[in-house]
């Protein structure tokens, strides 16, 4: 279904809700899964910390805190959206 960016309208009880459609996308993202499964992690992590602006990995607390803008009243003018949580990685154009 195409929202064209705009918000969902949905009707219940005769009150209308405005419903948005959010997301976020992690950079390089370092857990126990991913340190133990992915074959070079440790190659791709230097090379990730090397070339981002901040200089480090995504952290799970990162991804956690923008979810939480995401749900607060502080993004209630963002409308279909997806926040790119990598440490800016994602435009250094690599």
């Amino acid at each position: 279904m195409d929202w064209g960016g705009q918000p969902l309208q949905a009707t219940r009880s005769g009150f209308a809700k405005s419903l948005t459609a959010q997301g976020a996308t992690s950079g390089l993202l370092r857990n126990a899964r991913n340190a133990a499964g992915v074959s070079g992690f440790d190659v791709l992590r230097g090379h990730a910390v090397k070339k981002s602006p901040f200089s480090r990995i995504v952290e799970p607390s990162d991804l956690g805190k923008n979810a939480l803008y995401l749900l607060s009243d502080l993004s209630s003018g963002v409308i279909g959206e997806t926040s790119h949580v990598d440490c800016g990685y994602g435009i250094i154009g690599l």
